[in-house]
């Protein structure tokens, strides 16, 4: 197998972001400041990867991975690469500003988080750090319907529905489907309601856990400071 993957990531982020540096590990340093730090780093595993499939030893040069782990990482890391660049240009390029999310009742930042092998997910986080993962973008995608985006993930506001557990959320690429298209409407007390368009469910802060962190849902409108938001600049 060929390194040609990491080529068409390369091109991909002259493309999109106007990267011109020399190699696709130069590239990503490039777009730290653009990329989320998720795909940076995984862009860069890829440069190293290719590295190694291009030089190995010093004395000879490898025509091919040295098992098969490794090529099927290469491959999985190189196709995830790409789909994420993709996803991520098509939300970069909506209107947007960056913003920062608190509930009224409990007072805590709307924070994202990962657990290994899965999705992004979010909470309520009691301290105000400043890091990307407590950084929101909120891009128009027409006159009605917004995209809630992490910075930390460049993963939207996600929607979904299990039968044991109703209506939940977590960060997902954007695709702009109905499960992640979000209104928001500010309310008498200067505070927002956020609204999952399709169904009219809110953002409800429902309970808090033993880490001190408030669980996420989505809920019927019934306009306890719990589904009530805070939203502005960042807290600095």
């Amino acid at each position: 197998m060929s390194p040609q993957k990491a080529s068409e990531i390369e091109h991909l982020l002259y493309r999109y972001f106007g990267a011109d540096g020399k190699g696709l590990g130069t590239k990503a340093k490039q777009l730290e400041s653009i990329l989320p730090q998720t795909l940076t780093g995984a862009v860069w595993e890829i440069s190293q990867k290719r590295n190694s499939f291009l030089h190995g030893h010093p004395h000879r040069r490898r025509t091919h991975f040295a098992d098969g782990s490794e090529r099927s990482r290469y491959i999985e890391l190189a196709a995830w690469a790409k789909s994420e660049i993709e996803a991520f240009r098509t939300l970069q390029a909506l209107p947007r500003c960056e913003l920062a999310l608190r509930n009224k009742e409990y007072n805590v930042v709307l924070d994202s988080w990962k657990i290994t092998n899965g999705p992004w997910q979010v909470h309520g986080w009691p301290e105000w750090h400043g890091g990307d993962n407590q950084r929101w973008f909120v891009s128009r995608i027409n006159s009605e319907e917004l995209a809630i985006w992490s910075a930390a993930s460049g993963h939207c506001l996600d929607a979904w529905y299990s039968e044991d557990r109703g209506w939940n959320l977590h960060l997902w690429p954007y695709h702009g489907g109905s499960n992640q298209q979000w209104s928001v409407t500010q309310l008498d007390d200067y505070s927002y309601r956020i609204t999952r368009v399709e169904n009219g469910l809110c953002l409800d802060a429902t309970h808090r856990t033993e880490t001190g962190s408030v669980t996420m849902i989505l809920w019927k409108w019934h306009g306890g400071d719990n589904q009530r938001w805070w939203i502005g600049p960042l807290f600095e």
